[in-house]
């Protein structure tokens, strides 16, 4: 069932990561964290973990889970030993640093940026007992601990890769969901994260309510405080960026090859349209985009290189530098460029 609008995500973040908050307060007996009870696995019985997704690596296991309060607020649990993979520590360390930047120090959850993801809460326990079979343990892993933490994240529709494999979708759709995906690499970027690994995969989408007139404002701040205005139009998908296990810091080192990760994205498009047999009339445009990063980005912005090849190249209307008549403004949202 669709969100009825973006801002249901924050709705969603604020009642579980306040729930998990409390349950913190109540209880911060580590070795106490997960347990076995009349055959349902749960968090000292607030939290229940559903239905078991899949394995995440060589020791973790990703899970459905519900609230004690409320069956229907399903979101994901995910439960890793704490030495089993260090792309695990790396992922958390940037859900963190987005969930602390954009969303506890921004008035207060009020508003948040769409095109990243949502980390509700992490838990940090200890002493796990092999014998409830809650973590999927592979063979080799070569563990020598029983600590674990479980990380609570948003249960998005579906990814890019699902989008382009299932769903049917018009050529101007699918370079809105490519300008959402370019937004969410872009604040990675501002944030100093370098992600290293978009493809298809790492894009999740929510499905929302629309209207043909609903249209996401994007008002992009300069240096020098001057700024234009870029609208996007509500396609019924709200894409983000997701999975940083092999994420970076910005630094001198790698910050010429960032631009990369705009590069892998429209690669891993044009790997997948043709993997899942999808055509597309104009493959031209993904060409000539992949080449406009490849050459002009250390000289303009992305958003820059978006209106020349979207708008002014190619006159799709879903791409604006000014509103369109009678047009309806659903989510407002500030850019440092």
């Amino acid at each position: 069932m669709p969100l009825n609008s973006v801002d249901e995500r924050l709705i969603i973040f604020n009642k579980i990561n306040g729930y998990i908050d409390k349950y913190l307060e109540e209880d911060k007996d580590p070795s106490k964290c997960l347990n076995k009870r009349n055959n349902e696995l749960n968090f000292s019985g607030r939290i229940f973990l559903d239905t078991l997704l899949k394995v995440s690596s060589l020791s973790g296991s990703v899970y459905i889970s519900h609230i004690e309060d409320d069956k229907d607020c399903k979101f994901i649990t995910k439960i890793q030993l704490k030495d089993s993979d260090s792309e695990a520590d790396n992922e958390l360390y940037f859900l963190n640093l987005i969930k602390n930047k954009l969303i506890l120090e921004n008035e207060k959850y009020k508003t948040f940026n769409i095109h990243l993801p949502l980390l509700y809460n992490n838990l940090e326990c200890i002493n796990y007992n092999p014998d409830d079979n809650i973590i999927t343990i592979k063979e080799g892993s070569g563990l020598s601990s029983l600590n674990y933490y479980s990380t609570f994240v948003e249960k998005a529709d579906g990814s890019l890769d699902d989008f382009i494999k299932y769903i049917k979708f018009s050529e101007e759709q699918l370079f809105n969901i490519i300008a959402q995906c370019f937004i969410g690499i872009f604040s990675c970027h501002k944030l100093n994260i370098f992600h290293r690994d978009t493809h298809t995969g790492n894009f999740l989408f929510y499905k929302i309510k629309y209207n043909d007139d609903e249209y996401f404002e994007y008002k992009l701040i300069s240096k020098n405080k001057s700024y234009k205005m870029l609208y996007l139009k509500n396609i019924g998908y709200n894409f983000f960026v997701w999975d940083f296990g092999k994420s970076q810091k910005i630094n001198k080192n790698n910050k010429p090859f960032t631009y990369n990760d705009y590069i892998t994205l429209i690669l891993s498009i044009f790997d997948t349209l043709m993997s899942y047999n999808k055509s597309l009339n104009n493959s031209q445009v993904l060409y000539h985009l992949s080449v406009c990063i490849n050459y002009y980005i250390r000289k303009n912005n992305i958003f820059q290189i978006m209106y020349d090849v979207f708008r002014n190249k190619y006159e799709f209307d879903f791409i604006h530098g000014s509103l369109p008549d009678n047009a309806k403004i659903v989510k407002s949202i500030s850019l440092y460029i």
